[in-house]
């Protein structure tokens, strides 16, 4: 009989993965680029970062999507996330008390079961679907 199991961290990382397609999808315009939200470049797909602005070490904000936003890869890998433009555009886009909401959740502990990364994974893949039917003619 074989084994299905697979472990937590093959899971997140697979998570991890198609999370950040679905928020670079999501994010791609019609031109097919990018604007980074913390620099405002406009960036090619190939070229973007899913950016956390609280750190993916917090599993209570990890997948959260107010939380992520495209980032080119200066910004994101050399700039440390330009966490004050990041804080001042997630404030813009989603109003005053993100940052509260945010900090709220990262403090709460929160451990996925394989279920529980099993059903994110259905869910992203499937908004990934749709997103490449719509945006990239897949």
């Amino acid at each position: 009989m074989k084994n299905n199991y697979v472990p937590l961290k093959s899971l997140i990382i697979k998570l991890d993965n198609i999370f950040s397609r679905y928020k670079r999808l999501s994010a791609l315009m019609p031109a097919g680029y990018i604007r980074c939200f913390t620099c405002g470049a406009f960036i090619s797909f190939r070229e973007t970062d899913n950016g956390h602005y609280i750190g993916r070490e917090f599993m209570g904000t990890r997948y959260c999507e107010e939380n992520t936003e495209c980032q080119c890869h200066s910004c994101n890998r050399f700039a440390e996330g330009s966490k004050a433009a990041f804080a001042l555009n997630l404030i813009k886009k989603y109003g005053p008390g993100i940052l509260e909401r945010l900090d709220k959740l990262k403090n709460e502990r929160k451990f996925f079961t394989s279920a529980e990364l099993e059903e994110l994974i259905v869910h992203y893949k499937a908004k990934v679907k749709k997103l490449e039917i719509y945006k990239l003619g897949k």
